[in-house]
């Protein structure tokens, strides 16, 4: 038990290390695999790593670039682990943002996702992020009168609660398992 805990440790250590020093030649499949098996929106190991790296600019355009790197591959070919992996990233920023920062509201996180997908929110992959929020910044957007082009979402307790209207649209876009949370209505079903 006490080496799992060391093992996870470093593993965090080790991630915290690659967003503070914001190499692009880092980002490995190495990384990519921790990436992945790792990093959930709102655990404890990922609030470990948004605690040591904080929410700033360079974070997020790092970020960015990573994330264009893996949109890159998927334009070739779509890969559900690529989908992941830009969830993963992105579950990175939303939390930074969340821990560090007073302006963690549904327009500025908006404004986060289009500045990293562009205005129809092209490749948008927001897979397994859940959880009870008891500040209630709930990662939630603003998808009013926006077209959302090849997006993904699965297993996002908070879609329901996204801003959605009649202008919103969603063309060649996945949904799996978007069940709302307790006590939130469906007011568009």
């Amino acid at each position: 038990f006490r080496y799992d805990f060391f093992k996870e440790y470093f593993i965090n250590l080790y991630l915290s290390q690659f967003f503070i020093q914001k190499n692009i030649s880092d980002f490995d499949e190495n990384i990519q695999e921790l990436l992945l098996e790792y990093i959930k929106y709102d655990n404890t190991f990922t609030k470990n790593i948004c605690q040591r790296i904080g929410f700033d600019e360079e974070l997020q355009l790092f970020i960015i670039e990573l994330i264009e790197q893996v949109i890159s591959k998927l334009i070739e070919k779509e890969n559900y682990n690529d989908r992941r992996l830009i969830s993963s990233l992105l579950s990175i920023l939303l939390l930074s943002l969340n821990l560090s920062s007073n302006k963690n509201d549904i327009e500025n996180r908006t404004k986060l996702i289009l500045d990293i997908f562009g205005k129809n929110l092209n490749y948008l992959s927001i897979i397994n992020i859940f959880g009870e929020d008891i500040k209630g910044n709930y990662p939630t957007f603003d998808f009013t009168n926006t077209y959302i082009n090849n997006a993904w979402f699965e297993n996002y307790q908070y879609f329901w609660e996204c801003k959605l209207d009649t202008s919103s649209s969603f063309y060649k876009c996945t949904f799996k398992d978007l069940k709302p949370r307790d006590r939130v209505k469906l007011p568009y079903i």
